[in-house]
């Protein structure tokens, strides 16, 4: 242990220099993960520390006021600290006013730790290789500057001390790539953090309240995995059917009164997928499955839309094996079917209505009409964003004429509207799409983040064809994805610039999230 007088000796600018770029290094990762403000806060305050290094009467005066002012900060971000993001918010603003009021070298090794707790926080997010290693080595800086303070006369020193904390953490590097390899890692971290704040949490819901969630962000929670007896298919045939929406209000997508009745005029086309899903609880009543499953496991139904159904929620890890035919004919389509594929609300704006038609008087076919639409989410300036503009009290049609920035479930809803608009019978289906392979385990795991939310459409000799409007958006029309809940991740914004529909004499054809290119029969 220091003596108190080493403890209390001020510190040399160097030192104080180095605390503050290793403390900002362990703090600048969360820039992904905690509002952008709240970074800007911790720099501006760690750059006025650096100015007013020789002012602490200034320093004083001005403690009360910054702390006021990263408080508010902080609270205009998450409101009150629950949940990971929120609670990591906090931790970096009070860390920022830790920085502002370091005189000595106790004040650097409380600022040391708190350093390395930050970084414990980064794994609340993000386990990657390369992220380990950087932080590892932000890690070995930090400790290299504990075994500089311990001196004293640290400046006297500096080379050896970097040259004994290599000696000691060099060849801890194998070991941590040997063991980050082989040693078995949960899907999920230890902790579970529930999130109470404005953001959603990406995942999979049974409605859509369009525009009510102003900031989406990604969750790599997984949703659940599978293990196939053959070849994994390719990622545009991955799509993992969950709740289907009929019902709107103009602003919210639910399922309205569906029926429980099995389906009835179908044919499969394709060869069987055989398959094993580990579904992780998620105290709702749906299974995930590719369209369309030959076999159904035990305890489950098979809905008149294709919803998969068990008898009681899952509410704990769920094993199941089941059979798909992702090429089918589906004939099945009634009066009944008809008037809730075309319920719009009054709300629906004459602008909507317009261009809808007026695309609608240009096509040749109602999949002519189909294309034309895609192509005009591909020619005209909208952007993929999981930060969307607020939406007025007609989302719709603001979204297609104003703000034109949004994620899967905008295009998804603005596209079935335009489709009902022109009297095309259409719905939403949220689901999942794509996976990541795992060699080692040789399954594929599909997280939250790969919730989706598509279209369906129903043309006659064809049946119900699936559409997947978000992938019509032009290359590059994009802004940075980050960060948590209502129903979609995108993980290419790549599209050819004639975003057609995929549809063949056989409906439901599966249609990339990468490409929305097909030519319609």
């Amino acid at each position: 242990m220091q003596p108190e007088h080493i403890l209390k000796r001020p510190l040399n600018r160097a030192m104080l220099i180095m605390a503050i770029v290793l403390t900002t290094a362990a703090v600048l990762p969360h820039a992904w993960n905690v509002g952008y403000p709240i970074i800007l806060y911790f720099l501006v305050i760690a750059a006025l520390r650096l100015l007013l290094q020789q002012r602490a009467r200034i320093r004083k005066w001005l403690i009360l006021p910054l702390l006021l002012a990263g408080l508010a900060t902080a609270y205009s971000q998450y409101g009150i600290p629950l949940g990971a993001s929120p609670g990591v918010g906090y931790l970096i603003t009070l860390l920022a006013l830790k920085i502002f009021e370091v005189t000595n070298r106790r004040d650097i090794y409380v600022l040391t730790f708190l350093a390395f707790f930050t970084i414990a926080t980064q794994f609340l997010f993000n386990n990657s290789l390369l992220f380990t290693l950087y932080l590892i080595l932000v890690m070995m800086m930090l400790v290299w500057l504990l075994s500089t303070l311990n001196r004293d006369r640290p400046e006297k020193r500096l080379q050896a001390n970097l040259k004994t904390v290599a000696t000691l953490a060099i060849p801890a590097i194998p070991v941590t790539l040997l063991l980050f390899y082989l040693f078995p890692r949960l899907a999920t971290p230890l902790w579970e953090l529930t999130s109470h704040d404005s953001i959603g949490i990406t995942g999979l819901s049974d409605s859509i309240s369009l525009g009510s969630i102003s900031e989406l962000s990604q969750s790599n929670k997984t949703a659940f995995r599978v293990t196939f007896e053959g070849a994994v298919p390719e990622q545009p045939m991955l799509y993992w059917r969950g709740p289907v929406l009929w019902q709107t209000d103009g602003r919210n997508w639910t399922a309205g009164e569906t029926s429980m009745q099995a389906p009835g005029n179908y044919q499969l086309i394709s060869g069987r997928i055989d398959y094993e899903v580990v579904l992780e609880a998620s105290n709702k009543p749906w299974l995930f499955a590719l369209d369309l499953p030959s076999t159904i496991p035990d305890k489950s139904r098979l809905t008149r839309d294709f919803r998969l159904i068990t008898e009681e929620p899952v509410r704990d890890t769920l094993r199941y094996s089941i059979s798909s035919s992702t090429d089918f004919i589906n004939a099945e389509f009634d009066s009944a079917d008809r008037q809730r594929a075309l319920q719009l609300p009054d709300s629906t704006s004459e602008r909507v209505r317009s261009l809808a038609l007026t695309l609608k008087s240009a096509s040749n076919s109602n999949s002519d009409f189909v294309n034309r639409v895609l192509k005009h989410f591909n020619e005209q300036p909208f952007v993929y964003t999981l930060r969307p503009a607020p939406l007025g009290d007609n989302p719709i049609d603001a979204f297609l004429f104003e703000t034109r920035r949004g994620f899967c479930e905008h295009y998804a809803s603005s596209f079935v509207t335009l489709m009902r608009a022109a009297g095309i019978p259409a719905r939403i289906v949220t689901g999942y799409q794509g996976g990541e392979f795992n060699p080692i385990g040789d399954f594929l795991r599909v997280r939250q983040a790969d919730a989706h939310a598509w279209a369906e459409v129903w043309l006659e000799n064809n049946g119900w064809v699936r559409v997947d409007p978000t992938a019509a958006v032009a290359p590059g029309s994009t802004t940075p994805m980050t960060g948590n809940g209502a129903i979609c991740s995108r993980r290419t914004s790549s599209a050819t610039a004639e975003a057609v529909l995929h549809a063949t004499t056989s409906s439901l054809m599966p249609c990339s999230r990468s490409f929305a290119a097909a030519w319609v029969a």
